[in-house]
């Protein structure tokens, strides 16, 4: 487990808009319906191996980084694939890898990392089906900014 998680693919918490919209050419400035976010940055791609869109969303009231997830939608449900349930056991393995063991929710919905001096990544599954719905990786400082 790495003392602190301080964010994720080179976005940074506390960085302003124009910092963080400097870290990669292949991302997109897109208004947002987060409660308290102001906008957000987005981008396609591959994440531990399954397609996803990163969302970095800014603080309404700081302008800042405040969280950054990664979703991996699976609404089309990909029929007798599992894909809702892929997805969740494809990007379980490398964070465990990573992060060390975690703390589980009693309904086994959400899994979660701390790290010792600051930030928090959480795995949150939101499959309706095996084949639908969708899984969510969050990544948070302790405080906010």
């Amino acid at each position: 487990m790495p003392d602190e998680i301080d964010g994720y693919g080179g976005y940074k918490f506390g960085m302003t808009l124009k910092e963080a919209d400097a870290v990669r050419d292949d991302d997109a400035v897109v208004s947002c319906d987060y409660v308290g976010v102001k906008t957000c940055i987005e981008r396609e791609g591959n994440f531990f191996g399954e397609k996803g869109v990163v969302t970095v969303q800014f603080d309404l009231k700081t302008n800042r980084v405040r969280q950054i997830l990664i979703t991996f939608r699976r609404l089309d449900g990909e029929k007798g694939q599992k894909a809702c349930r892929k997805v969740l056991e494809t990007i379980a393995t490398p964070l465990i890898d990573t992060y060390g063991k975690p703390r589980i929710s009693e309904d086994n919905s959400e899994i979660a990392w701390y790290a010792r001096r600051g930030g928090r990544v959480q795995l949150t599954k939101l499959c309706i089906t095996e084949d639908t719905g969708a899984v969510i990786v969050s990544y948070a400082p302790s405080e906010p900014f």
